[in-house]
């Protein structure tokens, strides 16, 4: 069990785009528009929304949309490309981390935006992580991320 907030209602966005949003705390989850979302036995929905240049990072459970979602329909949402989305475990573009056992329902949405996993990388492999991101990185060369 957690001790996260739930929004428990519907929320629609009625086509319209929410942007400008930035929350950089790498130690907090959950993270998104809506923190949380749903809960068992509730019929919370977001719909018809999208979220535009953008930024959501934390520990776990981020997304643009929700972070954590239990018992919940999202429907109708958008994540343009100009949105950013990172953690170190549990991070998608529509919603980070999706509760087991429960009835959730993602529909007609789309993501866009970069997700991303917060890494360390070790000082002196800094020669390998240059090559992994200008695209000639080789197999061969065996890096862990």
């Amino acid at each position: 069990m957690n001790d996260y907030n739930y929004y428990k209602g519907t929320f629609d966005g009625r086509g319209y785009t929410i942007s400008g949003l930035y929350a950089g705390d790498t130690t907090a989850k959950p993270v998104g528009f809506f923190g949380a979302l749903g809960q068992s036995g509730t019929n919370a929905t977001v719909k018809n929304l999208t979220i535009a240049n953008s930024y959501f990072a934390g520990e776990s459970c981020v997304g643009a949309i929700a972070g954590h979602v239990q018992g919940a329909t999202i429907a109708n949402c958008k994540v343009a490309s100009d949105v950013t989305v990172s953690a170190e475990d549990g991070v998608g573009g529509i919603a980070g981390a999706v509760a087991w056992a429960s009835t959730i329902n993602i529909t007609s949405c789309v993501n866009l935006g970069k997700v991303g996993y917060m890494v360390e990388v070790d000082p002196d492999r800094l020669d390998t992580l240059e090559l992994l991101v200008t695209g000639e990185y080789k197999i061969e060369d065996k890096m862990l991320l």
